[in-house]
């Protein structure tokens, strides 16, 4: 789906949060995100799969935070 660099950046983008102006958000959704990755990146993922590797990686960011 996304390589280092590309989850990397994507991590970035939703830490710094959206750009109102530039990213026509305020808030991000997952549709929002997707749209972002497409524009960035030329890359299609859809929200449920984007929901789905989100919660992947919070997971295991939160176990490697712990020392699981």
């Amino acid at each position: 789906m996304l390589n280092n660099d590309q989850r990397a950046a994507l991590a970035q983008a939703i830490e710094r949060g959206p750009i109102p102006y530039l990213d026509g958000a305020v808030l991000w959704r997952l549709f929002d995100l997707a749209q972002w990755l497409w524009e960035e990146f030329r890359v299609s993922v859809s929200e449920q799969t984007l929901a789905a590797k989100c919660a992947q990686w919070a997971t295991a960011d939160s176990q490697l935070a712990r020392g699981i």
